[in-house]
């Protein structure tokens, strides 16, 4: 969770949400009902995805990948975002 971060010009205290569909969403946490803010997806180009290659599927018995015995039908961001503050970047590990 982020507070009193600067988005479109307006302060919000922020709750990030990061998905195994490779996607991560920025929501008001003190608006009622929720506020979506914004949103990416990790799998496109600007994020050094391919939108040609979909998110990493898993096959019931098999391992995607290496066979690091990865979590199925999708990997794509399972670990939990972290925000260094004093750069104000976030950063999100992700699989596809």
């Amino acid at each position: 969770m982020g507070a009193n971060l600067a988005i479109n010009g307006t302060k919000h205290n922020v709750v990030f949400v990061a998905t195994e569909h490779d996607s991560l969403f920025a929501f008001d946490a003190d608006a009622n009902p929720c506020v979506q803010l914004w949103s990416v997806s990790l799998i496109d180009a600007a994020h050094g995805g391919s939108t040609a290659r979909p998110p990493c599927l898993g096959v019931p018995g098999y391992l995607v990948g290496l066979g690091e015995g990865d979590i199925t039908p999708e990997v794509g961001v399972t670990g939990t975002p972290v925000i260094d503050p004093a750069s104000g970047i976030l950063y999100v590990v992700a699989k596809s």
